[in-house]
C-alpha cells in the first residue's frame, strides 16, 4: 500500500515496519532521551505498557473514522472490505466447530497489517500530554517523563499514564495494568510508587525492553549477565557435539545461536562508556564462542591469533560501529 504521507501519519516515535528503523532504532532512540535529560541534572521516570492481544482489538468502524480525511475514499473503502466480513472455526480431532464471524482485529502474518495497526495507534502520541516522550515498536510502547522534583514528577506520570490508558481503550485496546513497569533513572534513586488507575505500581531497578535490559543506572551489567547465562547454555551445547561438526557448520551455529544473541542491539548497549569490567566479560563471551570454531576449548591459543584465524572482529572495534553511518 502507498501513501505519500505515510510516515508523516504515524509520526516519528513508532518505529515498527518502517524502512530504515527497526527495535534498535527504537531503543536507541529511548535510552538517547533518557541519557539527555539525565545530563540536564533532572529527574527521569519511565514506564511501559502491556496490551492484550493488540491486533486483534482494531474496530474496523473507528478505523474508518480515524482515516477518513487521510486516506482517499476508494482505497479506504478496499481496507474497510479487507478488516471485515472475516470469519473462523475451529478444527480439532477431525471434527470443526460451527463458523463464527470476527468483529474486529487486524489479520496478522499479512503484510498490510502492520501497516494498518500503525495508522490505527498513531493517534495515540497526541493525546498523552506533551510533557512526556513517547517511543514505540509497532504495540510496545515506553514513555519517558521528566521533572526536577520528585513528588512532581510521580504526579505527572500518573496523569500521564491515566491519559494514555484510556486514549488505548477509547480506539478498543485492552491495557494489562498490573504488567505495567516503571522505573526511575539514577544511581541514588529511592524506589517510588506510582498509582495506576488505583493499583500501585513500585518502580524497578531495571526492566526489559525489547529484548534488552535497560537497568537504572545505564551500566549494562544486568544485561551481560543475563547474556552469559543464554550463551554458555549454547556454548555447552555445542562442545558435546563438536566433534561431529565440521568448521564451516560450526561457524553457522556459532553465528546464528551466539553471536545473533551477543550483538543484538550492541549499538544500544556496547558503546566507549562501558565498564571495563563489563566490557571483559563481552569479550570473555566472544572468544568463547570462537574457540568453538577452531577447537581451542583450553584457550591455547592468544586471542589475536583465534581473530585471525576466524576473521571476526572484536568487541572492541564493535564498540565504534556508528549506526547512523
Amino acid at each position: 500500500m502507498q501513501l505519500p504521507n505515510y510516515n508523516e501519519m504515524i509520526g516519528v516515535h513508532q518505529h515498527g515496519f518502517r524502512p530504515g528503523h527497526s527495535t534498535t532504532s527504537c531503543l536507541l532512540q529511548f535510552k538517547d532521551k533518557v541519557c539527555e535529560k539525565l545530563d540536564m541534572r533532572t529527574n527521569v521516570l519511565a514506564y511501559s505498557l502491556d496490551l492484550s492481544a493488540a491486533f486483534d482489538m482494531l474496530r474496523p468502524d473507528t478505523f474508518v473514522d480515524q482515516m477518513k480525511s487521510k486516506i482517499p475514499d476508494d482505497l479506504l473503502g478496499i481496507l474497510y472490505e479487507f478488516l471485515t466480513d472475516r470469519k473462523f472455526f475451529v478444527e480439532m480431532n477431525g471434527k470443526s466447530s460451527s463458523v463464527k464471524n470476527i468483529d474486529r482485529g487486524c489479520p496478522q502474518g499479512s503484510v498490510l497489517g502492520p501497516v494498518l495497526f500503525n495508522l490505527y495507534t498513531s493517534s495515540i502520541a497526541n493525546k498523552i500530554p506533551v510533557y512526556s516522550h513517547l517511543t514505540s515498536y509497532a504495540d510496545d510502547s515506553y514513555v519517558i517523563v521528566e521533572e526536577a522534583d520528585l513528588e512532581n514528577l510521580i504526579r505527572k506520570t500518573e496523569t500521564c499514564i491515566s491519559t494514555h490508558i484510556e486514549s488505548l481503550e477509547e480506539i478498543g485496546m485492552k491495557v494489562n495494568e498490573d504488567k505495567t513497569e516503571v522505573i526511575l533513572f539514577g544511581k541514588d534513586q529511592p524506589k517510588v510508587l506510582v498509582n495506576v488507575k488505583g493499583t500501585p505500581i513500585e518502580s524497578k531497578n531495571q526492566i526489559k525492553a525489547l529484548g534488552i535490559i535497560i537497568d537504572k543506572e545505564i551500566l549494562w551489567r544486568p544485561h551481560v549477565t543475563t547474556l552469559k547465562k543464554k550463551i554458555m547454555k549454547v556454548v555447552g551445547g555445542v562442545r558435546i557435539v563438536r566433534n561431529k561438526l565440521t568448521e564451516k557448520q560450526t561457524t553457522s551455529i556459532v553465528t546464528a545461536q551466539i553471536f545473533s544473541i551477543l550483538y543484538y542491539a550492541c549499538s544500544v548497549w556496547l558503546t566507549p562508556s562501558l565498564n571495563k569490567k563489563t566490557l571483559c566479560s563481552v569479550e570473555s563471551l566472544h572468544y568463547r564462542a570462537l574457540r568453538l570454531i577452531v577447537r581451542d576449548y583450553r584457550q591455547r591459543l592468544s586471542r589475536q591469533v583465534v581473530t585471525e584465524r576466524t576473521k571476526r572482529l572484536p568487541p572492541l572495534t564493535w564498540i565504534f560501529f556508528d549506526l547512523t553511518q
